[in-house]
């Protein structure tokens, strides 16, 4: 499992797109880290980045496989609101869920959460590297 980790102001979700296996690139899946800002928006960094997937046709990110972990905090009313409205518009798009959306509370286990799903994306791409070795003989 190869990982770039890059803030969502250096990619739109259209290029993103073009990175990925689907679109002939060079990631196999994209993961999401989306904090809540304000009253369950995303914070200004990721404005620009929810503006275009949103104005993606219904399969601007067809088969594109994702991850959302919505990070929040449940005093909060719209806790991980930024993260819920991700996955959504995301799976709107067209894309494959690989993960449900995790939700990390800031003040209830979210360590704990955050490992667990690190765990869960690691699970699932050594068993696809497993069967990618079985099936090639």
């Amino acid at each position: 499992l190869q990982v770039t980790v890059a803030n969502c102001e250096e990619f739109n979700p259209k290029e993103l797109l073009s990175k990925c296996t689907v679109g002939k690139g060079e990631y196999s899946a994209v993961l999401f880290i989306a904090s809540t800002f304000g009253e369950g928006h995303p914070p200004p960094s990721a404005q620009e980045f929810f503006s275009v997937l949103r104005a993606l046709s219904n399969d601007g990110f067809q088969g594109v496989p994702f991850a959302v972990m919505a990070i929040g905090s449940t005093i909060y009313p719209d806790n991980c609101q930024a993260g819920i409205d991700l996955d959504t518009a995301l799976s709107e798009a067209g894309g494959k869920q690989i993960l449900t959306l995790t939700k990390a509370d800031e003040v209830n286990g979210q360590e704990e959460t955050v490992l667990q799903w690190i765990e869960s994306i690691g699970s699932i791409y050594d068993i696809q590297q497993k069967k990618a070795l079985v099936d090639s003989g």
